[in-house]
């Protein structure tokens, strides 16, 4: 027998009870914790409810949803990047050292200067001081910009 889900308002009807836990609306008990499909997330991380919870634990450190207490700092996967920059508070975490400079919060002393990114972007703006690039990846790409 098909149980009927009740007082369960979500966009997409079809992705309950389809396999996948979907986050949000469709991870509440109205919708039956997506149909079960959340049952296995919810064991592990009980006030975990972001977006995607497939992204708990998938080897990426995800941004700030996903980085706090209640979801296990990402299923662990930000452990690494919490201990190397306590105090880096950015959006993309798995941007911080990936090779490419990313200015603003990324380029702080607390992110340790974008993982080391912006090595060369900040002795530019240390010898031209007056010198503002808005965009750093652009820097040593082989175009005159």
């Amino acid at each position: 027998d098909c149980a009927v889900v009740t007082d369960c308002e979500v966009g997409q009807p079809d992705n309950l009870g389809d396999g996948e836990c979907d986050g949000n609306a469709y991870n509440t008990r109205p919708c039956e914790f997506d149909r079960g499909d959340c049952l296995v997330q919810n064991a592990r991380y009980p006030l975990c409810n972001p977006r995607y919870p497939e992204w708990v634990g998938d080897g990426k450190c995800h941004s700030k949803d996903y980085n706090i207490e209640e979801c296990g700092y990402d299923g662990g996967d930000c452990f690494a990047f919490n201990e190397a920059y306590p105090g880096c508070d950015v959006t993309f975490p798995s941007s911080v050292g990936d090779g490419k400079c990313n200015s603003k919060d990324y380029n702080t002393e607390a992110c340790g200067f974008d993982g080391g990114d912006c090595q060369a972007l900040n002795g530019i703006l240390e010898k031209y001081p007056d010198c503002e690039i808005s965009k750093p990846k652009w820097l040593g790409d082989g175009e005159c910009d």
